[in-house]
């Protein structure tokens, strides 16, 4: 019992903390819809509440002109701060960024612009989608969002947020009007860049815990019904029996079928600007890293820095393990080996199996941004051993530079 009500704490202190990182995100303009309560009708004549997505036409337009404002103003001010660097290799960096910048705020306008209903459509599919698979039977009461995993990667993800402002603010150079402006359009930008990351880590989240929720219900309940069937010496089971069963099977293999589907329409929409945000990170990182090697780590700003880095590697490491949490549960989908419960001889039943195993074989969950890698645990090492390896040629060359000065 106390296992249970710790487990019901967790998931709605995560359920908090998704509350508000939503309005984080509205704030920071990128997200023009609103999700609230309304009510329906369902098939037995009630009135009942749900959460679901509504176009705000006022506010799309509004996280439209707010971002195409704030990119203009930020672009003009890091072009002529670019031109005063005299490091050919910094100044090469940074026109990279700010040409990455740009391109995924032009993502975001025509995600805002063009794929709005898609995107509402997204959003009340996964939110109608968790109402379906609570609303099966199950041992466990899932309540709030996910459990003790979730929480704690909910907590370092909103532990980033939390550094994000706290590092703007300290770089914020005074009050005056033009400091403020600067660095409101920085924060507006930046914050918009880094919450591609944060709304794929959410997302694979979310089809991680349908996965984990839907498998519990198939491994306590299903499974023990398709075994409770199976007779001895050649006995059929009784049709009722047979058909309350395959209701169920039935349900459960097109929940399996709308989450995949789910996480390809996420992937059709968000595949591109979450590749360039993954590039914008590993080329910010390689800013800082080669500041901090060339100005010396004795910088007054070393600590900043430090945190900094750190800071971007966690981004990037929480969003591999939400994937790899949903890559996990859906494997454990071939695991249950529900084609193995010889149930009935008639051939309806096996052709259900073959052809979910054959969907299972041909349609694997996978995240590849562009089709060019895999995200995944791995890529985190992929990822570091790069960044020890542009390291070590920065104090290379630097120790060449002096060698050639002295």
């Amino acid at each position: 019992m106390f296992g249970v009500l710790r487990e019901m704490s967790a998931s709605k202190v995560s359920a908090g903390i998704l509350l508000v990182m939503y309005y984080h995100a509205r704030l920071m303009g990128m997200l023009s819809f609103k999700v609230e309560w309304s009510q329906r009708i369902d098939n037995n004549g009630h009135m009942v509440m749900e959460l679901r997505a509504h176009h705000r036409p006022w506010l799309m337009w509004f996280c439209v002109i707010y971002r195409i404002v704030a990119m203009g103003i930020l672009g003009y001010l890091y072009c002529l701060w670019i031109q005063r660097l005299e490091e050919y290799m910094e100044k090469v960096s940074h026109v990279l960024r700010i040409i990455i910048i740009t391109l995924i705020c032009i993502y975001i306008v025509r995600l805002q612009l063009l794929h709005r209903a898609e995107i509402i459509q997204l959003v009340n599919a996964c939110l109608h989608l968790f109402r379906r698979v609570r609303a099966l039977p199950s041992r466990k009461t899932f309540v709030g969002y996910g459990g003790w995993r979730e929480l704690l990667l909910l907590l370092l993800s909103l532990g980033c947020r939390i550094h994000e402002l706290v590092f703007l603010f300290d770089v914020l150079g005074g009050f005056s009007l033009r400091n403020i402006v600067t660095w409101w359009c920085h924060t507006l930008i930046v914050f918009g860049t880094n919450m591609l990351m944060y709304i794929s880590f959410v997302y694979y989240l979310s089809l991680g815990i349908l996965y984990s929720e839907l498998n519990d219900f198939v491994r306590c309940e299903l499974r023990g019904q398709l075994q409770s069937l199976q007779r001895k010496h050649g006995l059929q089971p009784g049709r009722q029996q047979l058909r309350i069963v395959r209701r169920k099977l039935d349900e459960c293999l097109a929940l399996y079928r709308e989450i995949y589907c789910l996480a390809t329409s996420f992937q059709k929409l968000f595949d591109a600007p979450f590749f360039l945000s993954i590039m914008h990170n590993y080329l910010f990182l390689g800013v800082v890293i080669y500041k901090l090697t060339v100005d010396g780590w004795f910088d007054e700003h070393k600590t900043q820095l430090c945190f900094l880095i750190t800071k971007v590697i966690l981004d990037f490491l929480l969003v591999t393990l939400s994937v790899q949490g949903a890559m996990t549960q859906f494997r454990v989908i071939r695991r249950l080996s529900l084609e193995n419960c010889d149930v009935s001889e008639h051939k309806d039943w096996h052709t259900t199996f073959d052809m979910f195993v054959t969907h299972l074989n041909l349609y694997e969950f996978r995240v590849r941004p562009l089709g060019l890698f895999d995200v995944s645990n791995e890529l985190v090492l992929v990822f570091l051993s790069a960044l020890f390896t542009f390291v070590i040629y920065i104090l290379q060359y630097k120790m060449k530079s002096k060698e050639e000065g002295e």
